[in-house]
């Protein structure tokens, strides 16, 4: 059984015996060269490094040996402190212990001269808001290169949590901020639950302090009674398999400080409805044995309607794999239930430290390392792509959801999305170029509203036009059509290219103009005058504007405009366009995109060409001229007229 209570606890260090962990260390037997930690020790010590900084690289050696950390990882534990308070130069390092052990060291250090949450301080200059970024991305980007970097960088972040009581409150909030914001995200996709856990609890003694200390008194004062019934279920549960010919380890499930908090906040319930849930684990040797053990527990107790999931055949996005059920004791009370195989548990407990002694990534054999480091480097492009890195937190906090969708394309790949995310953000999750021409969607076969929500198990399809481009009313957040990070990223980086080259756009804009009936000299002399930042989705927003009759630019171009009221109850398009098969649908399909419920349609046809007449309802401006600019992309149209 995987157990890290010792070192991942919310209580302050006690200095490590070096000799008698090493001892407990050589009788784990977990392939560490014991000569070689000890070597490197000693090297320190007989250096003349101060006995504080011995402690602190003790305590993160002894972290790294618990998450299952190689020899090489260990020592760079021990080495961390020193070399970072100058007392030791990183070469010397490498001469005494090697490149890998120095490497390690290099990059922790890299990895703490940033705080990734100035970058959200106005006081900083724009150069050093550059120089901040460039750190950040430095430390991705380590952690890309060599995983034992991400979990060592996790690990010295709750020991400086658990010793920051006596820092200033200014710094406690700092890296608590950080903790719950970056790197508990990073830990949970990293699969590591008992080191997520403890950032959480950590963070929030320092964020909700009256908070924590509630939670932490009264399950303390509930302590002794809750142990009692938890013993009395572990003891009928582990009868129940061993009486079946299940070889069983049961175990109460804690509640964790933060999880209580935050159920309790999201839900609006009392710590006593969120305490009354009892909780246990079952752990077996095989998948068999998971499925055998969950028909014993449904056969015993009531099962809870809707209360089942099964992440063994459908893993979770970093991995995690369990069997979740519910059932209704005989007193009423109810009981969740984990099964999962002892593989299964170490890969919950320690993600991808689980099997590893050490893996490399990029081997046949990583356990899934492979697959979690490439998130990594998808949320590095994210933030290049996004010319910055606002937006890291919100990245990273997606895995922070316990519950993700995945819906499938027409050819059978499975996609994971975040709950509520629409058909632009799976377009967008796609491809880049899939995401900018996306124009309609199919359901299960069927045409829906580029805002629905989509659901778990849906076969999605996107229809794109040939020269479409993001509409200007998608980065709105009252429209609902964008809901992911990486969207929103992917859309932003589109109008900052395109208001590098403003003569892109000229014509475009004019033709909007011209069909919100508005002054397309004004507006030619306003686009000659305005600077680059106001072309692009900007003008369009502008001229959304201008069409509710506003006619201000000075006023206009202070501010940027995002039309939160309907122009009117209903508005008239009168739209040419050259006849062909399909027309209909695809002018129906256009304004549908752009945000319009259509109301009415009139069509006539005279030598080749159809004039219709179209009555639509829109939420905003805005979405007034992503109407018209969806409709200006499609070959057949020549002319939009609002009327």
């Amino acid at each position: 059984m995987v157990k890290l209570n010792a070192v991942v606890s919310t209580k302050a260090d006690k200095p490590v015996d070096f000799t008698q962990w090493l001892e407990a260390l050589r009788a784990t037997d977990r392939g560490l060269d014991i000569e070689r930690i000890r070597g490197a020790y000693q090297f320190l010590k007989d250096a003349g490094v101060r006995e504080q900084a011995l402690e602190q690289g003790l305590a993160l050696a002894r972290f790294a040996s618990e998450l299952n950390l190689d020899t090489e990882s260990v020592m760079a534990g021990l080495c961390y402190r020193t070399v970072r308070d100058n007392l030791a130069d990183s070469r010397l390092i490498e001469s005494e212990f090697g490149a890998e052990v120095r490497s390690l060291v290099d990059a922790m250090i890299d990895m703490s001269r940033t705080s990734i949450l100035e970058l959200d301080d106005p006081k900083l200059l724009s150069s050093q808001r550059r120089d901040q970024a460039a750190n950040v991305r430095r430390m991705l980007i380590a952690m890309i290169d060599d995983v034992r970097a991400a979990v060592l960088k996790l690990a010295e972040r709750v020991l400086a949590l658990r010793n920051a009581l006596s820092a200033s409150d200014d710094r406690r909030r700092r890296i608590a901020l950080e903790a719950q914001q970056i790197f508990a995200p990073l830990a949970h996709r990293l699969g590591m639950a008992q080191v997520k856990w403890a950032l959480e609890d950590l963070s929030l003694r320092y964020l909700h302090e009256d908070a924590y200390r509630s939670i932490a008194q009264r399950l303390e004062g509930r302590r002794e009674e809750r142990e009692a019934q938890i013993q009395q279920l572990v003891g009928q549960l582990d009868s129940l398999c061993r009486n079946s010919g299940i070889d069983a380890q049961v175990s109460g499930r804690a509640k964790h400080i933060y999880s209580i908090w935050r159920k309790m906040a999201s839900k609006g319930v009392d710590f006593d409805e969120v305490l009354d849930v009892q909780a246990v684990r079952i752990v077996v040797p095989t998948v068999k044995d998971c499925y055998f053990a969950l028909g014993l527990i449904h056969g015993q107790w009531r099962h809870i309607e809707h209360e089942f999931d099964d992440y063994i055949a459908n893993p979770k996005d970093n991995g995690y794999q369990s069997l979740h059920t519910a059932v209704m004791l005989a007193e009423g009370a109810p009981l969740e239930v984990q099964i999962r195989t002892e593989e299964m548990h170490a890969e919950a407990e320690l993600g991808v430290c689980a099997h590893w002694h050490y893996k490399r990534p990029g081997t046949d054999d990583d356990d899934g390392i492979t697959d979690k480091l490439n998130w990594l480097r998808q949320v590095l492009e994210l933030q290049e792509e996004a010319g910055g890195l606002e937006s890291l937190g919100e990245s990273l906090g997606v895995a922070l959801e316990t519950e993700r969708i995945y819906v499938r394309t027409p050819k059978g790949h499975v996609v994971d999305l975040k709950v509520g995310a629409t058909p632009v953000d799976f377009a967008y999750r796609i491809h880049t170029d899939i995401g900018h021409r996306c124009r309609g969607a199919l359901v299960n076969g069927r045409p829906v509203p580029l805002d629905t929500s989509l659901a778990n198990g849906q076969v999605v399809e996107i229809v794109t036009g040939q020269n479409a481009q993001p509409l200007p009313n998608w980065l709105d957040s009252d429209a609902g059509f964008v809901r992911t990070a990486r969207a929103r990223a992917k859309i932003n980086a589109f109008w900052r290219e395109a208001s590098s080259h403003p003569e892109l756009l000229d014509d475009q804009i004019l033709k909007i103009a011209r069909a919100l009936n508005l002054d397309a000299e004004r507006v030619k002399r306003w686009l000659r005058e305005s600077s680059a930042q106001s072309v692009g989705q900007n003008a369009q927003f502008t001229l959304a504007a201008l069409a509710k009759g506003s006619d201000e630019l000075s006023k206009l171009l202070q501010t940027r405009i995002q039309a939160d009221k309907p122009v009117r109850d209903l508005e008239s398009l009168r739209i040419v366009c050259r006849d062909r098969r399909g027309l209909v649908s695809e002018v129906i399909q256009a304004l549908h995109a752009g945000g319009a419920d259509v109301v009415r349609t009139e069509a006539t046809t005279t030598d080749g060409l159809v004039k219709m007449n179209m009555s639509v309802r829109l939420e905003s401006a805005a979405a007034l001229v992503a109407c018209i600019s969806a409709l200006f992309e499609l070959p057949a149209v020549e002319q939009v007229e609002r009327i």
